[in-house]
């Protein structure tokens, strides 16, 4: 019986919220994207899916998503709509955008 605990509960009970965690790679931005502001439409990805956008919200406030014609994997869209920022993953579930 102690056995039995040891080989399954333990790696369990350490693995559990790493397999449980939402990540980065379950996240696509879709046409649905399009025409939202970015930084509110990164707040309601934030809220959703709950992960950080590490950033300067006052900087990217005037931005405006448009021509999403597919779905895009959330690193993809940030690399490809802020092609002049530096955009880094620094865990699985934050992501910093810097000018």
């Amino acid at each position: 019986m102690r056995r039995k605990f040891i080989f399954f509960w333990i790696p369990l009970i350490f693995l559990g919220p790493v397999l449980l965690a939402d990540g980065m790679k379950d996240i696509y931005v879709d046409e649905s994207a399009n025409g939202k502001y970015f930084v509110a439409y990164l707040d309601g990805l934030e809220k959703e899916y709950n992960v950080d956008f590490i950033f300067d919200r006052e900087l990217l406030k005037p931005y405006q998503i448009f021509g999403i014609l597919q779905p895009y994997h959330v690193i993809d869209f940030l690399k490809m709509f802020l092609q002049n920022y530096y955009i880094t993953q620094i865990q699985e579930d934050v992501i910093t955008i810097v000018s």
